[in-house]
C-alpha cells in the first residue's frame, strides 16, 4: 500500500481522470500531514460541484480572472492565480487539451497529466516531495500549492477543498471563526509565502 505522502503516479491520475469523466466534479489530493491529509494510505477525492451554490467552486472565478499574458505551450499554461499571494502552481488547459491527447486516450492523457503534475513540483522546488502539498484537478486546470502547517490561525484544519474556497469545520466556534475571516488569510496561514 502506497502512503499519502508518495508521488502521484499515472495509474492514480488514470483513476482521477476516470472519476472527472462519470462526474462533474473536481479531484483533490492532500500530500502529508501538512496538507490536510487524514489517512495514511495514498487516496485522491472528489466533490461534486453541485455541493457549491450554483454549482460554481470560488476557486473557478480566481483562476478566470487571472493575467492571461503567456501564450499555450504545447496546449498547456503555466501561471499564477493572481490573488493568491503564496507558493503555488496554476496550470491552464487549453481548450480540447485533454481530447487532443492522443485522440482522446485516457492512458496518454494520465501519462500528461503525471508530467504536469512534475512539472508544477519542480517549479515549486519541491521535485522530492519534501514539503507537503495539496493538488486540485479538474477538466480545465491542474493547481498545486505547498503547505507549511494543517491548521489556520490556531483554529481550523485545511485540506485540499479548502483552496477551492470549502472549509470543513467540526463545531459552531469554527464556523464562526471562518465566518468572520477573510478566506485568503486564512489560506495564507497554511502556505509558504510567494
Amino acid at each position: 500500500m502506497e502512503r499519502q505522502t508518495s508521488f502521484i503516479n499515472r495509474n492514480d491520475f488514470y483513476a482521477a481522470l476516470k472519476v472527472l469523466q462519470a462526474m462533474n466534479c473536481f479531484v483533490f489530493f492532500n500530500g502529508g500531514a501538512a496538507a490536510g491529509s487524514s489517512q495514511r494510505h495514498k487516496h485522491l477525492q472528489a466533490i461534486p460541484f453541485d455541493s457549491f451554490p450554483n454549482c460554481n467552486m470560488p476557486l473557478n472565478a480566481l483562476v478566470e480572472a487571472t493575467e492571461e499574458n503567456d501564450a499555450f505551450v504545447e496546449g498547456v499554461k503555466y501561471t499564477k492565480v493572481d490573488a493568491f499571494k503564496f507558493k503555488h502552481v496554476l496550470c491552464k488547459f487549453e481548450r480540447g487539451f485533454m481530447s487532443k491527447i492522443s485522440c482522446g486516450s485516457i492512458e496518454k492523457q494520465a501519462k500528461a497529466l503525471e508530467e504536469i503534475y512534475m512539472e508544477c513540483q519542480r517549479r515549486l522546488g519541491n521535485s522530492d516531495l519534501h514539503l507537503a502539498y495539496n493538488f486540485i484537478l479538474t477538466k480545465n486546470w491542474f493547481f498545486v500549492v505547498l503547505r507549511k502547517s494543517e491548521v489556520a490561525l490556531g483554529v481550523v484544519k485545511i485540506n485540499g477543498a479548502g483552496f477551492t474556497g470549502s472549509f470543513a469545520v467540526g463545531s459552531e466556534e469554527e464556523l464562526d471563526f471562518v465566518m468572520r475571516q477573510d478566506p485568503i488569510q486564512i489560506l495564507q496561514a497554511v502556505t509558504f509565502p510567494a
